[in-house]
């Protein structure tokens, strides 16, 4: 994946299975670079 937030961008490899927690940010940009289909589920806090 190739994200892209305020802070720059980095590649990173995603393991099978895995999550991941933020406490938030303005915005991002989340790009699949890969060959692997990924799907996510995305919960936020009210």
């Amino acid at each position: 994946m190739r994200l892209t937030s305020a802070s720059g961008t980095r590649t990173v490899t995603l393991a099978e299975r895995s999550d991941y927690s933020s406490d938030g940010v303005d915005w991002h940009e989340v790009v699949n670079v890969g060959e692997t289909t990924v799907v996510y589920l995305i919960v936020e806090e009210l």
